[in-house]
This record gives structure tokens, sequence and C-alpha cells, in this order.
């Protein structure tokens, strides 16, 4: 990452955080990485839409093949590896195009807890 020049003036790397940290920390961000594989459905993905933050995630996650991932709330990269975060990275900060918060947070507006459950235990879990 160190070698994308200026990314500093725009990312923070902060690491572990306790959740009220992170609740005001992504209400006030553009973006949230989630750089890896192995995340289930991913509560802090859906959190941070609902806050009108646009994810970056990998394409490989279960949530991607939901209709709640879409190009207004996300930014999918090929996999979890810094090849792939640096090429996000580059994206994010050269295209620099302005989105509005609220159109990210409306777009899971339809959520609702039960029918989302259902349906990633039917699709994703294959149960």
């Amino acid at each position: 990452v160190n070698s994308i020049t200026g990314w500093e003036d725009h990312f923070s790397l902060l690491g572990y955080q306790p959740h009220d940290t992170l609740r005001r920390l992504i209400s006030g961000s553009r973006y949230f990485i989630l750089p890896t594989s192995s995340e289930g459905f991913g509560k802090a993905i859906i959190e941070s839409i609902a806050v009108g933050c646009k994810v970056i995630i990998p394409q490989c996650l279960p949530i991607v093949g939901t209709e709640i991932i879409n190009d207004i709330n996300s930014v999918l990269m090929k996999d979890d590896s810094i090849k792939s975060i640096k090429s996000v990275l580059r994206e994010c900060l050269s295209n620099c195009t302005v989105y509005k918060r609220e159109r990210v947070a409306e777009s899971v507006n339809f959520i609702d807890a039960k029918s989302i459950a259902k349906k990633y235990v039917e699709d994703v879990l294959y149960i």
C-alpha cells in the first residue's frame, strides 16, 4: 500500500477498533475496506452501507451474490490480495468521484432481517 502515492491523505489503516469507536469511524468515512475472503455474511458490510459508506470487498464473498451488493454501494476487488487492494485504492484515488451518502444508504432500505437471514441460509449455506 505504501507504494501508492498520496494514499495516506485519503485512507487510514486503523487495525482493530472497539465496536463503539468503529461505528463512529464508519459514519464519518467514505469507504470501508474489508480485505478478507473468509467473511460470511458480513454484518460490518451492511452496517457500513446503511450509514452511507461505500464498501470495498473481494468479489468472492457470499454477500456479493445477493441483491444487497451493487454498483451504488460497493467497489469489488478481484480477491483479497495486496495487489487487488492496491488496484482498488488506485482506482478510488484516481476517480475521486463524490457519491451521495444518502443514495448508498438508501440502497439497503429494503433489507428485512428475517427475509435476508432466510435467503442467506438458503442461497449461501445451501441448507
